[in-house]
């Protein structure tokens, strides 16, 4: 992430024919690259001819890359699937996802924060910043969350976010889709008759024993929010 034009000849010399790097370099100093070289990521063509890629990096024209956000337990989890695919680092993108104040732009907290990320595949530059990242997500978000969605939670008495919260228990229930409906029938209507939800996966998730098979003894004593056989209602946001 901080190239210079050594380094982008060395880049080159790897996956490019000497003759063509030789003439990149000769056509890099006519027009100056040194003074224009642009971070990001960009796609070598087979048989590509060196002034068009010259001027392709020269004028910072990247190529979209696919980012995969998947489903994860844990901020950190995120952070690292995050980190591994764009420049920014993934300490630095979960110390911005615990900042208050970028909770607050998003009206979240630090619970349910990770709901600003739809599991999906989305185009997006190599460098783009944390901030534009997150502002994209927030986008994808809302998109997700479209009137008919809104409308079908607010039915519910639920918020986005809480509605995602009990999906996340679901997801953790079972992998079977066609159980899904029921189990989430199940909990939601221990929900509106004031009942603990009693939901195992919770349980495992405060613990941090997701494999365990079985839940009991000390795991049920867990003194968590997210221990659904201690505490009324959902817990404070998803666990995955």
């Amino acid at each position: 992430d901080n190239d210079n034009i050594d380094s982008v000849y060395h880049k080159l010399s790897q996956i490019a024919p000497m003759r063509g790097v030789q003439m990149f370099r000769t056509m890099a100093r006519h027009m100056h690259y040194d003074e224009h070289v642009r971070t990001g990521r960009y796609a070598v063509e087979k048989g590509e001819r060196a002034i068009s890629l010259l001027r392709t990096m020269r004028n910072g024209q990247q190529t979209p890359m696919k980012l995969v956000v998947r489903e994860v337990r844990t901020l950190e989890d995120l952070a690292a699937d995050l980190g591994a695919k764009i420049m920014a680092d993934s300490t630095k993108i979960i110390e911005t996802l615990k900042k208050e104040e970028i909770q607050k732009k998003y009206n979240l907290d630090s619970a349910n924060i990770i709901t600003l990320f739809v599991p999906n595949t989305y185009e997006v530059y190599w460098d783009t910043s944390i901030e534009s990242l997150f502002n994209r997500m927030n986008s994808e978000k809302k998109r997700f969350w479209n009137e008919d969605r809104t409308i079908k939670a607010q039915r519910l008495n639920l918020t986005p976010e809480q509605v995602m919260t009990l999906a996340s228990i679901v997801d953790e229930e079972t992998a079977n889709n066609a159980e899904k409906p029921t189990i989430a029938r199940l909990y939601y209507n221990r929900l509106n008759l004031h009942m603990p939800l009693q939901a195992d996966p919770t349980v495992k998730y405060a613990s941090r024993q997701h494999n365990a098979r079985r839940v009991r003894g000390k795991m049920l004593q867990a003194d968590s929010p997210y221990n659904t056989y201690r505490n009324m209602g959902l817990p404070p946001g998803p666990i995955r």
